[in-house]
Formats: C-alpha cells, structure tokens, sequence
C-alpha cells in the first residue's frame, strides 16, 4: 500500500515544480544596459525678448507698452528678422497693488497696473543673435527670459542615438559572454529606453543703451547639442 502516497509525490513534484528546461531556459540569458551619446551643431536659435510698462491707468500703461514693442519689432525686422520668425510669447495686463508700511501688500487697493508683451524670435542665422538682443533693447525692450539653440533634425538625432545605445548593449553582452566561455544569440526583449537631451541656453539681461563711446555688441556663443539614449536589452546565451 506504501506506493500509492510515493507515485502520488511524484506526481505532485512533476506538476507543481518548475521543470528543467525552463530552469534552463531562465538561466541562459544575459541582461545588460546600453548608452550612446551624440552631438550636434545647432542650426537655429531663439529668443525671447520683452517690454514691460506700468501706468497708473491700464490704457495709459498699454498705450507705453504698444510704443516701445512696436519699436522692437522694427529693430529687429531692420536686421532681416522675417515676419513668421516672429511670435508673441506672452501678453498679460495686471493690477498693481500698494504696500503698508509693514510691507504688506494691500490687495484690496490698486496703485497701478503693468503690462507685459513677450516676444519670440527664432532665427537661422545664429550670427544674428546678439545684434537683435542689442537692437532689442536700444529699441525699448526691457527683459530677455532665455536664448536656446537647437537642432531641425532632432528625430534623425535621437534615432542614431537609439542605434548606438542598442550596439553598445550588444558590444556588453558580447564581451561579457566571451569572459565566461560562451556567445550571445538573439535578442529577447528590450526595455526602459530614455532619452535625454541637453540643450545650451543663456539667459543675459538686455544691456542698456550704450553710452558714447559705443559699447561691445552682447556675446552670445553657441555649443554643441547632445543626445543621450539608454536601453536594456536581454540576450540569449549559447
């Protein structure tokens, strides 16, 4: 009677536990993570440049506000600037308010009011952006939030990136696979890709109107882009 619970055992062991093939299968496979960074000369650049105005009225602060930006736009057509390379960025009017002599600021009571016109110019021509920040300003323009250089072929970038994070995955798995005796066969799957992009970008002040005699143009030097891709790919052990 003892070989009914034995076979009954057996029977569990064989249907409930993990066979060797598949131990197998698990255990031949290596893991391994990929990156690859390139670079790029930028091939456009823009910027934003702005004019703020206070008034005690809002047409009043308006009326200042239209003058001085309709005075930048000018500045920088005169430099070539095209009219579908020009964007407004931001426009806001907001009510100014007083403060107590603790200097709390009385909501309840309007002092004035500001208008802000932002504008965005994105040109091709990257040694232009200096002599429109600096006309910018001459004209009227009293902020600059940013300049950023970037690339048109950015997709075309990022794919290349991808190609070489998934050859330097490969080149790991290869060399690791070697040390131990053995060779890599096919992809299995590939997982947690990332990209990341670095892009230069300056943020200078508007200089103010140069005073006889003229003032150095502002600088503004442009660096290579990078894109960086990362992958993890699993291969088969043979």
């Amino acid at each position: 009677m003892r070989w009914i619970p034995i076979a009954a055992a057996a029977l569990l062991f064989a249907a409930g536990g993990p066979s060797a093939a598949d131990t197998l299968s698990l255990a031949h496979t290596i893991t391994v993570d990929g990156e690859a960074t390139l670079y790029a000369d930028p091939d456009h650049a823009s910027m934003t440049l702005g004019v703020v105005t206070d008034g005690d009225t809002v047409s009043e602060a308006l009326r200042q506000n239209n003058i001085k930006m309709n005075g930048v736009l000018a500045a920088v057509r005169a430099l070539g600037v095209k009219q579908n390379e020009l964007q407004t960025s931001t426009f806001s009017i907001e009510p100014q308010h007083p403060t107590d002599k603790g200097g709390q600021v009385l909501y309840n009571q309007i002092s004035g009011y500001e208008v802000t016109n932002s504008l965005t110019v994105t040109v091709s021509d990257l040694t232009k952006v200096g002599a429109i920040i600096d006309a910018a300003a001459n004209a009227g323009a009293n902020t600059s939030n940013n300049v950023v250089f970037e690339i048109s072929n950015r997709d075309e970038l990022l794919d290349k990136a991808r190609g070489a994070a998934m050859r330097n995955a490969k080149h790991k798995a290869d060399m690791l696979a070697n040390a131990v005796g053995a060779s890599v066969g096919a992809l299995i799957t590939v997982g947690n890709t990332s990209i990341r992009s670095m892009e230069f970008e300056s943020a200078p002040p508007p200089p103010p109107p140069p005073p006889p005699p003229p003032a150095p143009g502002t600088s503004i030097l442009p660096a290579q882009l990078s894109v960086t891709a990362n992958v993890t790919a699993v291969f088969a052990l043979k």
